[in-house]
């Protein structure tokens, strides 16, 4: 792809070096790396494309669209909601017909979802998820699991998250399923049964992890590891060397949400390890999970999650 920029530019082929911009933002995306694909977003964005077309007018074209809501995405991962929300305002001032619209208007619903949730306001939730159907079907149903989880509606959620998967299964055998959402169903299938039917979650996570490991995607690698050690925060050696494992990489390529539930899993497991340990060990052991928990704490305020605000703070 390198070599195809240098003669692009050489040629001043803008279309073709916007669209090799958004390819490499959207391949970081799906490798986990957040922070890549937010440069790569803003170097298209910052790429003088009137300039490159000899007076030719600023490129307004599909890449541009999707980078500007690339930033965005991040924005709201990490809990910048207000400057997510200028963000796509201008989306929507920049690129106001279809099919462009369409990027835009999918992100939209992203925040609002995001927001909503955390809030605790399911209302304002569902209707993000219904007007997300509109643009991304499957997405949207993930979203609805997602909220149905949240609310406690277990056998809502377990039916709607049997649904995607089986449907990314017959998308598997025709070779065109779209690999990282069949994790996160798998992933979401195995929250439902933590409760009723841990081994079977153990299952579906691990056919998670190969999966995600196979297809070199680190930040759903690490996120489906996080919930392995979950499950064995009873053996809490174990569990430490998996979060261990995976905590880098949720810190610095995860939204503020994620890296929250990962540092208090790492705060609970230190916790479950004190067990047989002498009194100074406790005490010492004692405040570096109270640092944990501040951070953690911190992390739930900026996307305002307070019933996780609540938890942390009933910990401490």
């Amino acid at each position: 792809m390198s070599r195809s920029d240098q003669l692009n530019f050489q040629h001043s082929m803008v279309e073709l070096m916007a669209n090799s911009y958004s390819q490499k933002a959207a391949l970081w995306s799906l490798y986990g790396k957040t922070q890549m694909c937010s440069v790569s977003s803003q170097l298209l964005l910052h790429l003088n494309t009137a300039m490159l077309a000899y007076g030719a007018p600023v490129y307004n074209g599909e890449a541009c669209c999707q980078a500007v809501c690339n930033v965005a995405n991040i924005l709201t991962e990490q809990g910048d909601y207000e400057r997510a929300a200028t963000v796509l305002q201008h989306a929507r001032e920049r690129f106001p017909h279809e099919p462009l619209s369409h990027w835009w208007m999918f992100s939209e619903q992203i925040l609002n979802f995001t927001r909503a949730i955390h809030h605790g306001k399911w209302q304002d939730a569902e209707q993000a998820v219904t007007k997300m159907a509109a643009t991304n079907k499957w997405e949207s149903q993930l979203r609805k699991a997602e909220l149905y989880l949240s609310k406690g509606d277990y056998s809502a959620a377990v039916s709607v998250s049997n649904a995607v998967l089986d449907h990314f299964r017959l998308q598997a055998q025709a070779d065109c399923s779209c690999t990282s959402l069949q994790v996160r169903a798998l992933v979401l299938c195995a929250e439902l049964q933590c409760g009723s039917a841990p081994s079977a979650a153990i299952a579906l996570l691990t056919t998670a992890l190969s999966t995600a490991q196979y297809h070199h995607m680190d930040h759903l690698a690490a996120l489906v590891g996080l919930h392995i050690a979950n499950l064995q925060i009873g053996l809490p050696s174990q569990a430490l060397g998996l979060i261990e494992e995976f905590l880098l990489v949720i810190l610095s390529n995860g939204g503020a949400f994620d890296q929250g539930r990962a540092l208090l899993l790492l705060g609970k497991c230190k916790i479950a390890a004190l067990s047989g340990s002498d009194e100074n060990t406790r005490k010492t052991k004692l405040a570096e999970v109270i640092e944990i928990l501040d951070k953690v704490k911190k992390c739930f305020e900026k996307v305002e999650a307070r019933s996780r605000v609540k938890d942390v703070l009933y910990l401490q």
